[in-house]
């Protein structure tokens, strides 16, 4: 087969593969049936745990239908008995997402002084897998741990600065907010 007839197969393959990807995780709700599957640690489950997990949010038949492109885009397997479960792939998309929204707080000016403070607490939401001591329990972990441990020096640099300048009086202010709140 010629090169440029091989090449212009790939890039086909490539745009629908990614066309697929983008598509599965193109609303909050298959992210979140992601994210489920995949905190789950790759356990099959059957429809009707996805359907009570997500009862009043999700109906079942939305679930049926971002259950398939998950699978069309190969972030989840249909097993043979009919449970679904994430694959690695989905693992690292999900992995992804939440590191990213993390490092989107990280840059958002608003944010920012709360995640100085409550770090710990956006992992916990986002479900950051961050493990102390010994080794990471999968690739995920340790890059997620690597990611954390990065914002975590930066946001420690930046404290360090702050306590240097004098603080605005929205300084003041903000830091007597999260001084109440915390």
């Amino acid at each position: 087969m010629p090169e440029k007839v091989v090449r212009e197969f790939l890039k086909d393959l490539v745009r629908e593969r990614m066309k697929a990807l983008i598509e599965a995780i193109a609303t909050p709700k298959r992210v979140a049936v992601l994210q489920l599957l995949v905190d789950l640690g790759r356990k099959p489950v059957r429809h009707k745990f996805l359907a009570k997990k997500f009862i009043g949010r999700i109906s079942g038949s939305e679930i049926s239908r971002i259950l398939f492109k998950l699978v069309k885009a190969g972030l989840v397997v249909k097993t043979e008995d009919g449970s679904f479960q994430a694959t690695e792939l989905g693992e690292v998309v999900s992995t992804w997402i939440r590191l990213s929204t993390l490092y989107g707080l990280k840059d958002d000016p608003t944010a920012r002084p709360y995640l100085r403070e409550s770090l710990g607490t956006v992992l916990q939401l986002l479900n950051i897998p961050v493990r102390e001591g010994g080794g990471p329990a999968s690739l995920m972990e340790e890059v997620s741990r690597r990611f954390v441990e990065k914002v975590e020096e930066e946001l420690q640099r930046e404290r360090e600065e702050r306590a240097e300048v004098k603080s605005s009086a929205l300084d003041v202010v903000l830091d007597r907010a999260l001084a109440a709140t915390g």
